[in-house]
């Protein structure tokens, strides 16, 4: 009986430090104005897409998503189609609405959304959501027949992610 009992706090006891540590913190990353979509990177340093869509400053659940800015194809991170909102991947030319999903027929897959809570000005990332589905072209958050990739490669109106090291 004393060995089960000795055998049973030496197994506590060694399990201890495991259930006392805390993991590692959630990344986080910055809420931007209302109306905008920026380009930013998390504090894991997970280069990110962040929308505020409220134009009374407000965030409210949906009206602020995050996605990875990462494309899908693994060519390195999308861009922002001037003033279209559109997100392209520069080196493929497949497409995504401002909430990372994908509008053009080529694409599966869309950006990876990030899971968020709001803690003040600061956006929580909780854990990666499934990639979205491809949308028709056309979806309700585009601008129909802007293209920023023309047949020599990117045009001036694509705005590279501010994590992007490709010249």
């Amino acid at each position: 009986m004393r060995r089960t009992v000795g055998l049973l706090v030496a197994a506590l006891v060694a399990a201890l430090p495991v259930v006392l540590l805390p993991g590692p913190a959630p990344a986080t990353v910055a809420l931007p104005a209302a109306g905008s979509l920026v380009g930013d990177v998390a504090s894991d340093g997970t280069p990110v897409w962040v929308g505020h869509r409220r134009d009374d400053g407000s965030a409210v659940a949906g009206d602020v998503w995050v996605v990875d800015a990462t494309a899908p194809s693994g060519s390195g991170l999308t861009a922002r189609c001037g003033p279209t909102a559109e997100l392209v991947d520069p080196v493929t030319g497949d497409r995504y609405d401002l909430r990372g999903r994908s509008i053009d027929a080529t694409t599966a897959t869309g950006l990876t959304p990030l899971r968020h809570t709001l803690d003040g000005d600061v956006l929580v990332l909780v854990d990666d959501l499934p990639a979205y589905p491809t949308l028709p072209y056309g979806g309700a958050e585009t601008a129909p027949g802007r293209n920023c990739l023309g047949p020599d490669g990117p045009t001036g109106e694509l705005e590279r992610h501010p994590a992007d090291q490709r010249g």
